[in-house]
């Protein structure tokens, strides 16, 4: 990975509780292409995913995303959840069933409303507290979404997707 180092990988194995997991890649953005076409040929057949964010401000979050991300709607388990490399922190799943949300023109995207929303050439954003927990401050604060991505819509520096 260009985005996480063997500490921050063992600490992913750990908040999914596989320890000895072992991931391939199936989307770089600097290597695949910026868009959503791209992601979704490499990745839709894959099932149980990791995504790494890393944004231009240095934030490094990502998801782990249960269910595969061909089609359109809502899927995945109470087995998703969102994570901060940057702040050391698994966001849980906390309520609604809007685990991560599949769509042909959007990037990797988890929770209602969206809390955590990709779009590969440009418009991300966090808001995060409608499906997964905040690590300070509730849903729709600033606080809790700036927790999360240093910002309520940063800018991508570099986005990959791990399949088991």
């Amino acid at each position: 990975s260009l985005l996480v180092n063997e500490i921050e990988g063992r600490r992913i194995n750990e908040w999914l509780d596989q320890p000895n997991a072992q991931w391939r890649l199936c989307y770089r953005q600097s290597k695949h292409g910026a868009s959503a076409s791209a992601f979704h040929s490499r990745c839709d057949s894959a099932e149980s995913t990791i995504t790494i964010v890393k944004f231009t401000n240095g934030v490094k979050v990502g998801g782990y995303a249960s269910g595969s991300w061909s089609g359109s709607g809502y899927r995945g388990s109470e087995n998703n959840f969102l994570f901060s490399l940057t702040n050391n922190f698994k966001h849980d799943y906390e309520r609604y069933t809007y685990y991560q949300y599949s769509h042909p023109d959007y990037g990797p995207t988890f929770g209602g409303g969206h809390d955590f929303y990709t779009d590969l050439d440009g418009g991300t954003y966090c808001n995060l507290g409608h499906t997964y927990e905040c690590r300070v401050g509730s849903f729709g604060t600033r606080e809790c979404q700036e927790d999360f991505c240093g910002d309520f819509r940063p800018e991508i520096e570099e986005l990959e997707v791990w399949y088991q």
